[in-house]
Protein backbone atom coordinates (compact mmCIF):
# COMPACT_ATOMS: atom_id res chain seq x y z
CA UNK A 1 0.00 0.00 0.00
CA UNK A 2 2.84 2.35 0.85
CA UNK A 3 4.67 1.38 -2.32
CA UNK A 4 1.54 2.28 -4.27
CA UNK A 5 1.29 5.57 -2.44
CA UNK A 6 4.98 6.26 -3.02
CA UNK A 7 4.57 5.43 -6.67
CA UNK A 8 1.68 7.81 -6.86
CA UNK A 9 3.71 10.56 -5.19
CA UNK A 10 6.61 10.00 -7.56
CA UNK A 11 4.24 10.17 -10.51
CA UNK A 12 2.70 13.40 -9.26
CA UNK A 13 6.18 14.86 -8.67
CA UNK A 14 7.26 13.88 -12.16
CA UNK A 15 4.20 15.50 -13.67
CA UNK A 16 4.79 18.65 -11.64
CA UNK A 17 8.42 18.77 -12.74
CA UNK A 18 7.40 18.35 -16.33
CA UNK A 19 4.88 21.15 -15.97
CA UNK A 20 7.47 23.43 -14.37
CA UNK A 21 9.92 22.60 -17.09
CA UNK A 22 7.50 23.85 -19.73
CA UNK A 23 6.79 27.15 -17.98
CA UNK A 24 9.94 29.10 -18.99
CA UNK A 25 9.39 28.14 -22.62
CA UNK A 26 5.87 29.61 -22.61
CA UNK A 27 7.08 32.78 -20.85
CA UNK A 28 9.78 33.24 -23.46
CA UNK A 29 7.23 32.96 -26.24
CA UNK A 30 4.96 35.51 -24.53
CA UNK A 31 7.86 37.90 -23.94
CA UNK A 32 8.99 37.58 -27.54
CA UNK A 33 5.48 38.28 -28.82
CA UNK A 34 5.06 41.27 -26.55
CA UNK A 35 8.46 42.68 -27.54
CA UNK A 36 7.67 42.19 -31.22
CA UNK A 37 4.33 43.94 -30.76
CA UNK A 38 5.94 46.90 -28.99
CA UNK A 39 8.61 47.14 -31.68
CA UNK A 40 5.97 47.12 -34.38
CA UNK A 41 4.01 49.87 -32.64
CA UNK A 42 7.14 51.96 -32.13
CA UNK A 43 8.15 51.49 -35.76
CA UNK A 44 4.68 52.45 -36.98
CA UNK A 45 4.67 55.56 -34.80
CA UNK A 46 8.13 56.53 -36.01
CA UNK A 47 7.15 56.03 -39.66
CA UNK A 48 3.96 58.06 -39.15
CA UNK A 49 5.87 60.87 -37.48
CA UNK A 50 8.45 60.90 -40.24
CA UNK A 51 5.85 61.08 -43.02
CA UNK A 52 3.59 63.64 -41.34
CA UNK A 53 4.47 67.07 -42.86
CA UNK A 54 4.97 70.01 -40.57
CA UNK A 55 3.40 73.31 -41.44
CA UNK A 56 3.24 75.68 -43.00
CA UNK A 57 2.90 73.61 -46.16
CA UNK A 58 2.85 75.35 -49.52
CA UNK A 59 -0.27 74.28 -51.36
CA UNK A 60 -0.17 73.24 -54.99
CA UNK A 61 -2.98 72.17 -57.29
CA UNK A 62 -1.57 68.64 -57.00
CA UNK A 63 -1.56 68.43 -53.18
CA UNK A 64 -4.46 70.76 -52.32
CA UNK A 65 -6.98 68.01 -51.53
CA UNK A 66 -4.45 65.98 -49.51
CA UNK A 67 -2.97 68.56 -47.13
CA UNK A 68 -4.67 69.18 -43.78
CA UNK A 69 -5.95 72.79 -44.08
CA UNK A 70 -4.67 73.56 -40.56
CA UNK A 71 -1.03 73.12 -41.64
CA UNK A 72 -1.34 74.89 -44.97
CA UNK A 73 0.22 78.32 -45.39
CA UNK A 74 -3.24 79.86 -45.44
CA UNK A 75 -4.39 77.82 -42.45
CA UNK A 76 -1.43 79.02 -40.39
CA UNK A 77 -1.58 82.62 -41.60
CA UNK A 78 -3.79 83.82 -38.75
CA UNK A 79 -6.23 85.24 -41.29
CA UNK A 80 -8.69 82.38 -41.57
CA UNK A 81 -10.94 82.75 -38.53
CA UNK A 82 -12.77 79.59 -37.46
CA UNK A 83 -13.31 78.14 -40.91
CA UNK A 84 -10.20 75.91 -41.01
CA UNK A 85 -11.53 73.45 -38.42
CA UNK A 86 -14.74 73.05 -40.43
CA UNK A 87 -13.26 72.27 -43.84
CA UNK A 88 -14.16 68.94 -45.48
CA UNK A 89 -11.61 68.10 -48.20
CA UNK A 90 -13.60 65.09 -49.39
CA UNK A 91 -16.55 67.39 -50.04
CA UNK A 92 -14.35 69.80 -51.99
CA UNK A 93 -12.64 67.19 -54.15
CA UNK A 94 -14.77 67.36 -57.26
CA UNK A 95 -14.65 68.90 -60.71
CA UNK A 96 -14.99 72.68 -60.82
CA UNK A 97 -17.44 72.14 -63.65
CA UNK A 98 -19.98 70.89 -61.10
CA UNK A 99 -21.66 73.19 -58.56
CA UNK A 100 -20.90 72.92 -54.87
CA UNK A 101 -24.24 72.37 -53.15
CA UNK A 102 -24.06 74.14 -49.76
CA UNK A 103 -26.52 73.07 -47.08
CA UNK A 104 -24.43 73.37 -43.90
CA UNK A 105 -21.95 75.65 -42.15
CA UNK A 106 -19.23 73.09 -42.86
CA UNK A 107 -20.01 73.26 -46.58
CA UNK A 108 -19.84 77.06 -46.55
CA UNK A 109 -16.53 77.01 -44.65
CA UNK A 110 -15.17 74.49 -47.15
CA UNK A 111 -16.01 76.52 -50.26
CA UNK A 112 -14.68 79.68 -48.57
CA UNK A 113 -11.39 77.86 -47.95
CA UNK A 114 -11.36 76.64 -51.55
CA UNK A 115 -11.82 80.16 -52.93
CA UNK A 116 -9.26 81.70 -50.58
CA UNK A 117 -6.55 79.04 -50.61
CA UNK A 118 -6.68 77.18 -53.94
CA UNK A 119 -3.39 77.91 -55.75
CA UNK A 120 -3.55 79.99 -58.90
CA UNK A 121 -1.19 79.37 -61.78
CA UNK A 122 -0.08 81.74 -64.51
CA UNK A 123 -2.43 80.49 -67.23
CA UNK A 124 -1.59 83.13 -69.83
CA UNK A 125 2.17 82.96 -69.25
CA UNK A 126 2.64 86.67 -68.65
CA UNK A 127 4.63 86.07 -65.48
CA UNK A 128 1.89 87.36 -63.18
CA UNK A 129 -1.09 85.90 -61.35
CA UNK A 130 -4.05 87.92 -62.58
CA UNK A 131 -7.84 87.95 -62.37
CA UNK A 132 -8.21 85.48 -65.19
CA UNK A 133 -6.15 82.86 -63.36
CA UNK A 134 -8.82 82.38 -60.69
CA UNK A 135 -10.87 79.15 -60.93
CA UNK A 136 -14.52 79.66 -61.85
CA UNK A 137 -16.43 78.19 -58.90
CA UNK A 138 -20.18 77.55 -58.83
CA UNK A 139 -21.90 77.61 -55.44
CA UNK A 140 -25.50 76.59 -54.82
CA UNK A 141 -26.83 77.65 -51.39
CA UNK A 142 -29.85 75.47 -50.60
CA UNK A 143 -30.47 76.27 -46.90
CA UNK A 144 -30.56 79.16 -44.46
CA UNK A 145 -27.40 79.25 -42.31
CA UNK A 146 -26.79 80.88 -38.92
CA UNK A 147 -23.10 81.72 -38.40
CA UNK A 148 -23.57 83.15 -34.90
CA UNK A 149 -20.62 82.28 -32.68
CA UNK A 150 -18.16 81.81 -35.54
CA UNK A 151 -15.37 84.16 -36.52
CA UNK A 152 -15.78 84.16 -40.29
CA UNK A 153 -13.68 85.49 -43.17
CA UNK A 154 -14.58 87.02 -46.54
CA UNK A 155 -15.00 84.67 -49.49
CA UNK A 156 -12.45 85.96 -51.95
CA UNK A 157 -9.55 87.96 -50.58
CA UNK A 158 -8.51 91.47 -51.51
CA UNK A 159 -4.74 91.36 -51.07
CA UNK A 160 -3.65 94.64 -52.64
CA UNK A 161 -4.11 96.66 -55.81
CA UNK A 162 -1.41 94.72 -57.65
CA UNK A 163 -2.22 91.22 -56.38
CA UNK A 164 -5.38 89.59 -57.71
CA UNK A 165 -4.60 86.06 -56.56
CA UNK A 166 -7.39 85.82 -54.00
CA UNK A 167 -10.53 86.83 -55.90
CA UNK A 168 -13.81 84.94 -56.10
CA UNK A 169 -14.89 84.28 -59.67
CA UNK A 170 -18.00 82.25 -60.40
CA UNK A 171 -21.74 81.96 -59.88
CA UNK A 172 -23.25 82.10 -56.40
CA UNK A 173 -26.90 81.11 -56.27
CA UNK A 174 -28.46 82.18 -52.99
CA UNK A 175 -31.88 80.83 -54.04
CA UNK A 176 -33.52 83.37 -51.73
CA UNK A 177 -31.80 81.94 -48.65
CA UNK A 178 -30.41 83.90 -45.70
CA UNK A 179 -27.01 83.81 -44.03
CA UNK A 180 -27.39 85.37 -40.60
CA UNK A 181 -25.07 86.18 -37.70
CA UNK A 182 -22.04 86.79 -39.93
CA UNK A 183 -19.08 88.28 -38.03
CA UNK A 184 -15.88 89.26 -39.81
CA UNK A 185 -12.89 90.87 -38.14
CA UNK A 186 -10.59 93.29 -39.92
CA UNK A 187 -8.52 90.74 -41.83
CA UNK A 188 -8.53 92.51 -45.19
CA UNK A 189 -8.69 96.06 -46.48
CA UNK A 190 -11.99 95.37 -48.22
CA UNK A 191 -14.23 93.14 -46.14
CA UNK A 192 -17.72 91.75 -46.44
CA UNK A 193 -19.29 88.35 -46.95
CA UNK A 194 -17.34 88.58 -50.22
CA UNK A 195 -13.92 90.20 -50.13
CA UNK A 196 -13.01 90.67 -53.79
CA UNK A 197 -15.05 89.40 -56.72
CA UNK A 198 -14.25 89.22 -60.42
CA UNK A 199 -16.53 88.19 -63.31
CA UNK A 200 -19.10 86.82 -60.89
CA UNK A 201 -22.87 86.66 -60.62
CA UNK A 202 -24.43 86.62 -57.16
CA UNK A 203 -28.20 86.26 -57.10
CA UNK A 204 -30.88 85.72 -54.46
CA UNK A 205 -28.56 86.10 -51.44
CA UNK A 206 -29.63 87.67 -48.13
CA UNK A 207 -27.07 88.64 -45.48
CA UNK A 208 -28.83 89.39 -42.20
CA UNK A 209 -27.51 90.88 -38.92
CA UNK A 210 -23.91 90.92 -40.11
CA UNK A 211 -21.08 92.56 -38.18
CA UNK A 212 -18.21 93.42 -40.46
CA UNK A 213 -15.20 95.17 -38.97
CA UNK A 214 -12.73 97.32 -40.87
CA UNK A 215 -12.67 100.91 -42.09
CA UNK A 216 -13.12 99.66 -45.66
CA UNK A 217 -16.00 97.28 -45.08
CA UNK A 218 -19.30 96.50 -46.74
CA UNK A 219 -22.26 94.54 -45.46
CA UNK A 220 -22.11 92.22 -48.47
CA UNK A 221 -18.93 92.86 -50.45
CA UNK A 222 -15.67 94.76 -50.52
CA UNK A 223 -13.97 95.16 -53.89
CA UNK A 224 -15.90 94.26 -57.05
CA UNK A 225 -14.80 93.91 -60.64
CA UNK A 226 -17.25 92.89 -63.35
CA UNK A 227 -19.79 91.50 -60.90
CA UNK A 228 -23.58 91.23 -61.14
CA UNK A 229 -25.48 91.50 -57.84
CA UNK A 230 -29.11 90.55 -58.47
CA UNK A 231 -31.81 90.44 -55.78
CA UNK A 232 -29.21 90.64 -53.00
CA UNK A 233 -29.97 92.24 -49.63
CA UNK A 234 -27.78 92.97 -46.63
CA UNK A 235 -28.40 94.23 -43.10
CA UNK A 236 -25.94 94.70 -40.28
CA UNK A 237 -23.37 96.83 -38.51
CA UNK A 238 -20.08 98.21 -39.79
CA UNK A 239 -18.39 99.32 -36.53
CA UNK A 240 -15.34 101.05 -38.07
CA UNK A 241 -16.85 102.21 -41.34
CA UNK A 242 -17.29 105.98 -41.50
CA UNK A 243 -20.01 107.04 -43.93
CA UNK A 244 -19.38 110.46 -45.48
CA UNK A 245 -22.70 111.64 -46.82
CA UNK A 246 -21.38 114.11 -49.38
CA UNK A 247 -18.91 111.56 -50.80
CA UNK A 248 -20.64 108.19 -50.53
CA UNK A 249 -23.91 106.80 -51.66
CA UNK A 250 -25.73 104.52 -49.18
CA UNK A 251 -25.17 101.57 -51.53
CA UNK A 252 -21.44 101.84 -50.77
CA UNK A 253 -22.28 100.31 -47.38
CA UNK A 254 -23.56 97.31 -49.36
CA UNK A 255 -20.22 97.13 -51.15
CA UNK A 256 -17.13 99.25 -50.66
CA UNK A 257 -15.57 99.79 -54.06
CA UNK A 258 -16.92 99.08 -57.52
CA UNK A 259 -15.08 98.97 -60.83
CA UNK A 260 -16.81 100.16 -63.99
CA UNK A 261 -18.87 97.17 -65.11
CA UNK A 262 -20.54 96.12 -61.88
CA UNK A 263 -24.33 95.92 -61.80
CA UNK A 264 -26.77 96.01 -58.88
CA UNK A 265 -30.29 94.94 -59.72
CA UNK A 266 -33.05 94.98 -57.08
CA UNK A 267 -30.60 95.19 -54.19
CA UNK A 268 -30.93 96.80 -50.76
CA UNK A 269 -28.85 97.65 -47.71
CA UNK A 270 -29.66 98.59 -44.13
CA UNK A 271 -26.41 99.23 -42.27
CA UNK A 272 -25.30 101.07 -39.15
CA UNK A 273 -21.86 102.67 -39.39
CA UNK A 274 -19.34 103.85 -36.79
CA UNK A 275 -21.29 106.90 -35.61
CA UNK A 276 -24.36 104.77 -34.96
CA UNK A 277 -26.24 106.26 -37.90
CA UNK A 278 -28.47 103.89 -39.85
CA UNK A 279 -28.44 104.10 -43.63
CA UNK A 280 -31.01 102.31 -45.74
CA UNK A 281 -31.38 102.16 -49.48
CA UNK A 282 -32.97 100.12 -52.24
CA UNK A 283 -31.15 100.48 -55.51
CA UNK A 284 -30.67 99.34 -59.06
CA UNK A 285 -27.49 100.70 -60.60
CA UNK A 286 -26.17 100.31 -64.15
CA UNK A 287 -29.23 98.39 -65.28
CA UNK A 288 -28.99 96.32 -68.43
CA UNK A 289 -29.64 98.21 -71.62
CA UNK A 290 -33.04 97.51 -73.24
CA UNK A 291 -32.83 94.24 -75.14
CA UNK A 292 -29.73 93.01 -73.32
CA UNK A 293 -29.98 89.95 -71.14
CA UNK A 294 -28.31 87.79 -68.51
CA UNK A 295 -29.31 84.13 -68.61
CA UNK A 296 -29.33 83.72 -64.83
CA UNK A 297 -31.31 86.91 -64.27
CA UNK A 298 -33.78 85.88 -66.94
CA UNK A 299 -34.07 82.35 -65.50
CA UNK A 300 -35.30 83.63 -62.12
CA UNK A 301 -37.18 86.71 -63.35
CA UNK A 302 -38.32 85.87 -66.89
CA UNK A 303 -40.70 88.84 -67.01
CA UNK A 304 -38.07 91.27 -65.71
CA UNK A 305 -40.71 92.58 -63.32
CA UNK A 306 -38.55 92.30 -60.17
CA UNK A 307 -40.43 89.19 -59.02
CA UNK A 308 -37.91 86.39 -58.51
CA UNK A 309 -38.96 82.75 -58.41
CA UNK A 310 -36.50 80.36 -56.76
CA UNK A 311 -38.61 77.24 -57.02
CA UNK A 312 -36.24 75.99 -59.72
CA UNK A 313 -32.46 75.69 -59.61
CA UNK A 314 -30.45 77.20 -62.47
CA UNK A 315 -27.67 74.60 -62.15
CA UNK A 316 -29.97 71.59 -62.39
CA UNK A 317 -33.20 72.76 -64.07
CA UNK A 318 -32.09 75.05 -66.85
Amino acid sequence: MRKFSLACLLLVAALATAACGNEPEETAESTTAATTSETTVETTVEETEETMPEGPVELTQENFFEIDPSISEYGMSGNCGDIIGLVDLDYLNQSFDDPYVVDSIEDLASVTYLVNAYPRVDEDGDGEISYGDAPFIKIDLVADLDLSGYEWVPMGRYIDYYDDSGVYSGIFLGNGHTISGLEILDFDDFSGFFGETYVATIIGLNIEDATVHGVLSGALCGYNVGTNFIDCHATGTLPERMFVEDMDEPNSLFQVFSMTSDRYICCSVSATESTGALYEDEFTINQYEPGSSNVIYEFYDPEFDDVFDYSRDYFFDS
